[in-house]
């Protein structure tokens, strides 16, 4: 029982000293989890620019090595205004299964806008993003599904703030849904391809350390082969960012599958596919912050109007300093030098 407490004592003060970590960005960019956005933003003139590694490893039967998945994603996220930010997804590389070295992924481009009805506690915003077919193969093994067309999607975000109201356990709580059209030649929610993208996580901090875990999804919105919600892509992460070295943000997640194995029952295809059982993502975040040049000007002269004081002590000061020529003259024997009239200069 002793121990039992102690532990609790711990566990609480570990909330009650905490510091936390000021912004964290996914790994799609912009602010959040590691799926999840958040409804905040990173702030004006503030740069992100992150990196994640993913990497899966499965021993098959009859196999002469480890099928691996690999990948490495670039992402930068510039804050232009409070409410505003710009953000990109790059993956340069991503295992396609056959070499050395793979091939690129996609690209993302997007903006993140916050709402005018956020407040507090409650924070609203709407993401928006392209996604470009910039890889080299699209049925990528134990990837999510990609199609090889341009595609548009956007996302509905809030951010619930209970660190204020809950000081003892600071957690916040976000909530994503959005919709994917995968191919924007076609038609909206009649297509094999379009999705509907779930997200949902919390985080509370504990000391320089982030806790986090969330539920992330690409639900098909009308596709044939997918007869379960059970068959979409769907995993669970549970992670943790901190604060290390060299003012770096680091970030370490495990991913777990929770789409069924529908390679048992059914034929794959390129959407009926086997998804990853796990994976284990690294991650490397470095906030910048833009400062902006600032143009020297002259001092502003001042208005002898808005200084009568001055005018009035300025004939003053003349006539003392026509004395102190006189005396200097007298003392050297020189009457050459006539102090100046200041009433007569004024009347003239």
């Amino acid at each position: 029982m002793k121990k039992q407490y102690k532990f609790a004592i711990f566990f609480a003060l570990t909330f009650l000293l905490n510091q936390h970590i000021n912004a964290q960005t996914t790994i799609f960019g912009g602010r959040g989890l590691l799926r999840t956005q958040s409804a905040e933003l990173v702030g004006v003139n503030r740069l992100f620019i992150n990196s994640y590694f993913s990497a899966f490893l499965l021993s098959e039967k009859n196999a002469n090595s480890l099928t691996k998945d690999y990948g490495l994603s670039i992402n930068v996220t510039l804050g232009l205004n409070k409410h505003l930010e710009v953000i990109a997804h790059l993956k340069p590389y991503q295992d396609d299964q056959r070499h050395i070295w793979g091939a690129p992924g996609d690209t993302q481009l997007g903006v993140k806008i916050r709402s005018p009805f956020s407040g507090s506690m409650v924070h609203t915003a709407f993401r928006l993003f392209a996604n470009l077919p910039t890889g080299r193969d699209f049925a990528v093994a134990y990837e999510p599904y990609a199609s090889r067309e341009v595609g548009i999607a956007g996302m509905g975000l809030i951010t619930f703030d209970f660190t204020e109201v809950f000081a003892a356990l600071p957690v916040k709580t976000h909530l994503n849904f959005g919709y994917f059209d995968q191919n924007i030649h076609d038609r909206f929610f009649l297509n094999l391809e379009d999705q509907y993208l779930l997200a949902a996580g919390l985080k509370f901090p504990v000391r320089s350390a982030i806790f986090y875990s969330e539920y992330s999804a690409e639900i098909f919105a009308k596709n044939e082969f997918i007869t379960k919600y059970s068959m979409n892509s769907q995993r669970l992460t549970q992670g943790f960012k901190f604060l290390g070295p060299w003012n770096l943000i680091y970030d370490v997640a495990l991913d777990l599958s929770l789409a069924s194995d529908v390679n048992r029952n059914n034929a794959p295809n390129e959407f009926r596919k086997q998804y990853a059982d796990w994976k284990l993502i690294l991650g490397l975040n470095y906030p910048f912050t833009i400062q902006k040049k600032s143009h020297k000007s002259n001092p502003p002269t001042r208005d002898p109007q808005k200084y009568p004081s001055k005018n009035r002590v300025q004939p003053h000061r003349q006539n003392i300093l026509d004395s102190m020529l006189e005396i200097e003259s007298s003392l050297d024997g020189d009457n050459s030098v006539e102090p100046k009239n200041n009433d007569d200069s004024q009347d003239n």
